[in-house]
């Protein structure tokens, strides 16, 4: 059975959007995976953090709890599956909450290095996400969980992006996202995506003025040793 290729590269391309609960990540997903196949002819993978989280033990709904209760390698196992499916040749699009943590992003692109990555901000005004949040039917509305995610989850990626879904239609902010594309050079964004995560892996210096190198340490098992506040 011949494999079929999107282009005569075979090269990948990863769309972040990163967002609090309820900003409309996944309906944004949709909408970008059908314009693509319709306007450009081209396949890509929706992969989503929710997802996984409905593979873990326990119908866990959020990614803070299921680290807390099962101890898996959540986000380190969905970082490696975006990373193959673009180093494979896959246009790759990822509902993510990856700002929760500083060493999330850094996992992030240190596994997507090489790989295209347009980092998108999905935003949301205040009241229409509590609106949202409230009204959600796939699980438990939890908003205190979300505003806290909505005041912080931008403070560590380094956007190339900003979309704000609370007037304006998926289709409309899935236009906007191709339209970057379409202007950007092959390796749109390689160099920014890299250069802001890597800084907060540093350490201050020791009393002898040396930097030390940082602990190999788990993205997952750091954010558990935390405690998260709403």
């Amino acid at each position: 059975m011949r494999r079929g290729r999107q282009d005569a590269t075979g090269g990948g391309q990863v769309i972040l959007l990163n967002g609090p609960s309820s900003a409309g990540k996944s309906t944004l997903a949709r909408a970008l995976q059908e314009q693509l196949l319709r306007e450009r002819g081209r396949h890509s993978l929706v992969l989503a953090v929710d997802a996984l989280l409905r593979a873990a033990p326990g119908g866990r709904e959020s990614v803070l709890s299921a680290l807390a209760h099962t101890g898996l390698p959540l986000i380190e196992t969905f970082h490696a599956a975006v990373a193959a499916a673009a180093a494979a040749g896959a246009w790759v699009i990822v509902d993510h909450v990856v700002g929760e943590n500083p060493l999330w992003v850094a996992d992030f692109f240190r596994r997507l290095g090489g790989v295209a990555v347009l980092a998108v901000r999905v935003d949301c005004e205040h009241g229409e996400l509590r609106r949202r949040e409230e009204r959600r039917a796939d699980r438990a509305p939890d908003w205190p969980h979300a505003a806290r995610q909505a005041r912080h989850i931008h403070a560590f990626l380094p956007v190339q992006l900003r979309v704000d879904t609370t007037r304006t239609p998926p289709e409309a902010c899935a236009a906007r996202i191709l339209h970057t594309l379409d202007q950007a050079a092959p390796a749109f964004g390689e160099a920014a995506a890299r250069e802001r995560p890597r800084r907060f892996l540093r350490q201050r210096p020791g009393r002898a003025g040396r930097k030390k190198r940082p602990p190999v340490r788990s993205c997952d098992s750091h954010y558990r040793s935390r405690q998260c506040t709403s």
